[in-house]
This record gives C-alpha cells, structure tokens and sequence, in this order.
C-alpha cells in the first residue's frame, strides 16, 4: 500500500517537526533507509577537531587511514595528530616524516608499551582542539560529511561523547 505507507512516512515527519519546533531547536529532517529519519544539527561555528590516530609501524593502514580523512572529509577545521607507538619500520618513519611535511600532520612519539588509553591521553595532552576525536589506524573513511555529524551532535550541550557506526570491509 503505497499511499498507506506515504501518509505514515509524512506523519512521521510531521512529529518529529512539531516536537524540534516545540523544544526551539532548528534541525534538518531528512529521509533515511528504511523507517528512520536523520536529525542534522547545525553548527554555529566549526570548532577545532583533534584527530588522533595511535600506530605502531603497519604503513599500508596508517595511510589509507591518513589519506582518506584528507581526501574525503569536508569538514574545514581538523588537526591530525598521529601517535607513534615505537615504530621500527623505515617505509612508516619515512611516511611521518613526509604528513608532518606535507600535510602538516603532528607526529607525536610514545616511547613506552602499548597501553591504547595511556596514548590517546598523551595526544590529547598534545591537542589544540575543542573537540577530540579518537581514530584507529585500521580505519577507512566512506563518507564526506562524517566528521561534520559528529562534531554536530557533539557540540550539543546534553551531549557527552559521540561514536560512528563503523563497517567492516563486507558491509556488515
């Protein structure tokens, strides 16, 4: 029942504008897959974001990482801090050395066991931004405006912390 179906989704629409017109928040509503819809909040401002990627060597990943958040982000205001745990491999110290020329990357050194929280809290110590943001080294990015998203939830006052839904490479 097409028109059944179409009534519901614009109903559905209609609830969701009433109840952000009612609490005087301005947000975008917009169709999703399936029965769901996407709230996108504004940004008033485009905070600093700290991006901080932990690694220890593994190349290939780091820069399908690195380069993909250069290539397919669209947020303006972002800082990439990479986090080397001890790395060893001459092809991974040559590429830190070419994003902190290049792209203006920070390399910071950790020179202790891999502990993940005792890193990421040396980067952040390290970090310009309002806002920071904790990557892996194994992740890809798929979608232009993912970082905007976060930083739009995440700069809501009543919000705390902000995850992504991640893919693995078979789409599950």
């Amino acid at each position: 029942r097409p028109d059944e179906k179409k009534y519901v989704r614009e109903a559905q629409r209609r609830t969701l504008e009433s109840h952000f017109d009612r609490i005087g928040q301005s947000v975008t509503i917009l169709p999703a897959a399936g029965n769901y819809w996407r709230i996108k909040y504004p940004l008033q401002n485009s905070p600093l974001v700290s991006l901080i990627i932990p690694t220890r060597n593994l190349f290939q990943l780091l820069e399908r990482c690195v380069e993909s958040v250069f290539h397919k982000t669209t947020y303006p205001n972002f800082e990439l801090i990479i986090v080397d745990n001890q790395s060893d491999d001459t092809t991974t110290l040559n590429y830190f050395a070419q994003v902190e020329r290049d792209r203006g990357v920070k390399v910071l050194h950790y020179d202790a066991p891999f502990n993940f929280s005792a890193i990421n809290n040396f980067a952040v110590r390290h970090a310009c931004g309002e806002i920071i943001g904790l990557l892996i080294n194994d992740l890809e990015v798929i979608t232009p405006d993912w970082l905007s998203e976060m930083v739009g939830h995440a700069a809501r006052p009543e919000i705390g912390a902000v995850g992504a839904k991640l893919y693995y490479p078979d789409n599950r």
